[in-house]
């Protein structure tokens, strides 16, 4: 066998390792913020692979949030995230449940959450705060969404939450950026985290495929540009800074701080 299809062949053995350990660990865990990501993963999984089972166990860690609604209060890492997942199982499944709930989050994400004076959805109010996450949670689902809906100004809000995170955010000497911005103060977060920085990266090209699938590259242009600008600035900062290891250092840019594995898989995933 040639070596690269052995390559292929260990990379998909580890991937169903992998994919089962962590449908069992979402099934059994605490809640925690990042179940919704790891529920999204294991969608991308289920495709990578070819098998249902992941997508069987994202289903029944699912099945009470539908039965129950979503949330559309209290930190925004406990609830908005979900509207992602919620949609790709609606388009692995055509379960119209998905769908309403993610209309339910959008719905309040546009209309009630809320905002900095420019746009950017604020998490937790009365700080008047923009967190990287919070484009990661927001935009990819805003832009899925409206796609699916044939709703191109939806779309275009998708693009506009990108850029106005941009604004806040990137450090204009690096193309980095910024974990948290403080509106009001002006300032910003002491470091510059890796896995803040993954969130950026991965949201980006994933609004960039909607806008395209959606036939809107023409319209949009100029905004679709500024976002591959901010990407591929941000990128080619991060490819630079890569330890030997393959991983990242937590602090992106001190060697002194610890090698961490969910910014790679962030890096991963967006390159």
């Amino acid at each position: 066998m040639p070596p690269a299809f052995v390559k292929y062949d260990e990379l998909s053995r580890a991937l169903e390792r992998l994919t089962a350990s962590a449908s069992r660990e979402l099934l059994a865990k605490q809640p925690h913020w990042g179940d919704a990501i790891l529920c999204d993963g294991l969608v991308y999984a289920a495709r990578a692979l070819k098998t249902s089972a992941p997508v069987e166990a994202a289903e029944r860690w699912f099945a009470p949030k539908l039965a129950a609604g979503p949330r559309t209060n209290g930190w925004f890492w406990f609830w908005a995230a979900e509207a992602l997942p919620a949609l790709d199982l609606h388009l692995k499944t055509n379960d119209p449940r998905y769908l309403k709930y993610t209309r339910t989050i959008a719905g309040f994400m546009e209309n009630s959450a809320a905002r900095t004076p420019d746009g950017a959805f604020v998490p937790h109010p009365p700080a008047l705060e923009v967190w990287i996450d919070v484009c990661y949670f927001t935009a990819p689902a805003i832009a899925l969404l409206g796609r699916i809906s044939g709703d191109a100004a939806m779309i275009e809000r998708a693009a506009d939450q990108m850029i106005v995170h941009r604004d806040h955010l990137a450090d204009p000497g690096s193309g980095l950026f910024w974990h948290v911005a403080y509106v009001d103060r002006n300032s910003h977060s002491a470091c510059l985290w890796a896995r803040g920085n993954s969130w950026f990266s991965i949201a980006a090209p994933q609004v960039i495929a909607e806008i395209e699938a959606a036939g809107l590259l023409q319209p949009l242009a100029a905004k679709v540009d500024k976002i591959k600008a901010a990407l591929a600035l941000q990128l080619n900062k991060v490819a630079s800074l890569q330890d030997e290891s393959g991983l990242w250092h937590t602090v992106i840019d001190r060697d002194d701080s610890y090698l961490e594995a969910s910014a790679a898989a962030g890096f991963a995933l967006a390159l």
